[in-house]
């Protein structure tokens, strides 16, 4: 169960201005998406459909304003974006350019009081479906969408 949600938002965006700590909000978060047309089926009478991932999270946000704990979230949120990487690259590379961009954002954290997910991934198709719908994704270069199809099967 995941517990808060950390991120930053561009210091002039309204949406930054709006928040008066803590201030209640909805966050919205989407996933991987496709078209699945009954082109692909068998069996034809099949309607359009889309799958997709999605989540609702109600939060009580709170923006921060501090030098060090802005750099410690840009520090970590780097560290995982390029801990698989070949040739990771860290803030640090910036030198003093990271104080002036870290200038134009605010650091939040959003502690979670209630989520609610949305996984439309086939799992209701008959197996047949679900391989010409995963044979099809595959082809048109949805893998996305396709790898959580995969990782959720419960066939």
């Amino acid at each position: 169960e995941p517990a808060s949600l950390q991120g930053h938002l561009p210091r002039a965006s309204r949406l930054a201005r709006s928040i008066d700590s803590p201030t209640e909000a909805l966050v919205i978060a989407a996933g991987p998406n496709a078209y699945i047309s009954p082109s692909w089926f068998s069996d034809r009478t099949q309607a359009p459909t889309w799958n997709f991932v999605s989540a609702q999270f109600r939060v009580e946000i709170e923006s921060s304003d501090d030098p060090r704990i802005l750099a410690d979230h840009l520090d970590e949120l780097v560290g995982i974006m390029e801990r698989n990487r070949e040739n990771p690259w860290s803030v640090a590379e910036m030198g003093g350019r990271r104080e002036e961009l870290a200038r134009r954002i605010i650091a939040f954290d959003a502690a979670i009081g209630s989520w609610d997910g949305r996984f439309k991934l086939g799992q209701d198709e008959p197996a047949q479906t679900f391989a010409e719908i995963t044979t099809a994704l595959r082809t048109a270069g949805e893998h996305p969408v396709l790898s959580w199809m995969e990782a959720f099967d419960q066939r």
